[in-house]
């Protein structure tokens, strides 16, 4: 790879993660993606302050430089490089590296809102679900094999089952901590987005990963879990953002399988 292609996937990478970063602000607060708003003081953002990290030079309102935002921009501006960086050399078709790029972008923008928000919103489960679908089909025609829909479909639906199980699973032990417990009603064991995900999932990783996936993300949640637990500041019942972990798992899962 040529010192030139590593600056362009520099570039692509710096651009992707600024607009992640962008998209995840604007959206759990129901502003307009091309009209954006300061997460603080609600002033229009112009259209050199769109990105955090701009805000780094140019002071938009009170509010500063929102040191939050441009750090985790950066960071995900050096992760997604590397990422790419990983891929590109190891992919060897340029349609599967802009799908599973397209990919990893979708499902870095739903953690990213899961983790600060704690909710998914169906209009990026959408997206993501057409690109992982789409990124399927290009997989299995670069391998010359002939697979239908329906066979890259079962394992989303099944995946879908195994999450909705474990959402009333959670129903009913909230409702017995209800009955032992003075706790609000307002407390979430699994929502409905963290089921939805795991049809995504499914069809993201197909029937010879989707269990090691389920299984390393439940992994993961269970050490955000115990992370959260010995802080001082521990809340009884906070909720864990599940979707996160999950995305996390299957992440890894894509990029160590397309090594």
């Amino acid at each position: 790879m040529s010192i030139g292609q590593i600056i362009i996937i520099g570039c692509c990478g710096i651009f992707l993660a600024a607009t992640i970063n962008h998209i995840s602000t604007q959206l759990p607060s129901c502003n307009y993606i091309t009209y954006p708003k300061c997460s603080n003081c609600l002033k229009p953002l112009k259209p050199t302050r769109l990105f955090a990290i701009s805000r780094l030079y140019f002071r938009n309102c009170i509010c500063g430089y929102e040191t939050n935002l441009w750090t985790i921009e950066v960071l995900l501006e050096v992760v997604f490089t590397i990422v790419m960086l990983i891929l590109a050399y190891s992919v060897q078709s340029h349609t599967q590296l802009i799908t599973l790029i397209l990919l990893l972008s979708c499902l870095t923008l739903i953690a990213k809102i899961d983790a600060q928000h704690k909710i998914i919103f169906n209009s990026t489960l959408h997206t993501t679900g057409l690109i992982a679908l789409l990124s399927k089909l290009v997989e299995t025609n670069g391998a010359n094999s002939s697979v239908d829909i329906i066979t890259i479909l079962l394992p989303g639906f099944i995946s879908y089952i195994i999450m909705l199980t474990l959402f009333i699973g959670g129903k009913l032990y909230k409702k017995l901590l209800m009955s032992k417990h003075d706790i609000q009603d307002t407390i979430t064991v699994l929502g409905m987005g963290d089921v939805k995900l795991g049809l995504v999932i499914g069809i993201i990783t197909g029937w010879s990963l989707l269990f090691q996936a389920l299984l390393l993300g439940i992994f993961i949640n269970g050490i955000v879990a115990l992370s959260i637990f010995t802080r001082k500041n521990y809340k009884p019942y906070s909720t864990i953002p599940f979707g996160t972990s999950m995305i996390l798992s299957t992440i890894i899962i894509i990029i160590i399988n397309n090594r």
